[in-house]
């Protein structure tokens, strides 16, 4: 079923239930794409409802005026979070990539029963740190000019950048089962590895599988891990 959640575009999936899964995309994905309809599937075997929501940029929101980051995205987390809190009993979270760290920094202290995340991206400054290397990028030169097109093609931006240094994740209480693949070439498994370390998380590594799930072998082993971990 499809509605609006304060102006922002979402999907109901499954029959009335008292539990939802709030499902949050990565970047260049969208509240319909494959991962969250293997989710639904196997979540309405188990009788749970799947809430999802476009990110400004993407899907029904391509024309946005709003940014996709990390100040707008936790924002509207938060909205959608407030909004199934008041329609179910239970809520649990499913989140892909960047979409992972988003919700790291939204709901760290939100009653959440468990979370499931798929190529998380655990570590923003990481992440920031080897592009900025790469590149040959000093903290002072992205304070002096604000904003550096990196040879990622992401776009450095000086105050996000200070956000994420003041902001580690060093609180998350949730049960967390992460699928990963072997061949993620875009977050480093030292990462994932250190979040299950620190917040004894559950990861199981796809030996096939890179940072997108997409092929049919990917999809076969995404659908069997919801199937185990829902």
């Amino acid at each position: 079923m499809k509605t609006e959640i304060n102006n922002i575009p979402s999907v109901i999936w499954n029959g009335k239930s008292d539990r939802v899964i709030i499902a949050v995309h990565g970047k260049l994905s969208s509240k319909t794409d494959m991962p969250i309809q293997l989710l639904a599937e196997a979540a309405e075997e188990k009788g749970i409802q799947v809430l999802s929501f476009d990110f400004p940029k993407h899907g029904e929101r391509q024309n946005s005026k709003e940014s996709f980051d990390v100040f707008q995205c936790t924002k509207e987390l938060n909205t959608v979070y407030e909004y199934a809190e008041n329609k179910w009993s239970e809520i649990y979270l499913f989140a892909n990539s960047i979409g992972a760290y988003f919700s790291l920094i939204a709901l760290r202290d939100k009653p959440v029963k468990k979370a499931l995340f798929l190529s998380p991206l655990v570590n923003m400054q990481t992440m920031l740190n080897i592009m900025m290397k790469t590149d040959g990028i000093t903290e002072e030169r992205l304070c002096r000019e604000k904003n550096i097109q990196s040879s990622f093609g992401e776009m450095l931006n000086w105050d996000y950048y200070e956000f994420v240094k003041k902001n580690p994740i060093t609180k998350w209480n949730t049960p967390t089962y992460i699928l990963c693949g072997k061949n993620d070439f875009v977050v480093p498994y030292s990462t994932v590895s250190d979040f299950c370390d620190k917040f004894g998380a559950d990861a199981e590594v796809s030996e096939s599988s890179e940072h997108w799930f997409h092929t049919d072998e990917d999809l076969k082993i995404l659908k069997d891990w919801f199937k185990r971990n829902i």
